[in-house]
């Protein structure tokens, strides 16, 4: 139940659980220039929690995601970040409102770059904006895994780059049913 935390220059690294994890109501939280890696989950964990900004960070060889966010993560700003050879997704995402990931990186992911769903109460992701990122040689972009916008809606991928992220027959952006709107995206080969 922190506010007003910051966390500036840090080097986290093999945490048995994630690098960071902000959760219990916490709320104006920054997190600048600072590196979360090889730990046996994630990155970083965000949970419960409001108006956190992550900026100019790498979450790189964790076990599972690099950036894991869930239950009622809102209002959140992701920006120049390296989300780089995570050991299943790059970013995973669900129960979440109003996110933001902005010129990021997501490369050598073991599963999707970015995968985006709901809890089994049928909470998913809402106004989540993905622009300008990379995604780079993931096994698979980005996936939507909600079926209906009661679920998940008003997302959107603008103006990314996706390299090398089909080799096992995913999509750069593929949805289950849940519309996500993908607009000056680029393909690389």
């Amino acid at each position: 139940m922190a506010s007003d935390l910051k966390i500036e220059n840090v080097f986290v690294s093999d945490c048995r659980s994630g690098g960071l994890v902000i959760s219990w109501k916490t709320r104006d939280v920054s997190v600048k220039d600072s590196t979360f890696a090889g730990s046996h989950f994630d990155g970083v964990a965000y949970y419960d929690c409001v108006r956190v900004e992550t900026v100019r960070c790498a979450m790189k060889l964790n076990d599972a995601a690099g950036v894991s966010a869930d239950n009622h993560f809102d209002k959140s700003r992701f920006a120049d970040c390296e989300i780089v050879g995570n050991g299943d997704v790059g970013i995973f995402l669900r129960a979440s409102r109003e996110i933001l990931f902005e010129k990021c990186l997501i490369e050598r992911s073991k599963s999707w770059g970015a995968f985006l769903a709901h809890d089994d109460s049928g909470n998913g992701v809402h106004s989540v904006a993905i622009r300008e990122c990379r995604f780079i040689e993931n096994n698979g972009g980005v996936r939507m895994a909600s079926v209906n916008e009661k679920q998940s809606s008003g997302n959107e991928v603008i103006g990314c780059t996706f390299e090398g992220n089909n080799a096992n027959g995913r999509g750069n952006i593929d949805t289950a049913g849940s519309p996500v709107r993908a607009e000056g995206n680029v393909e690389k080969r």
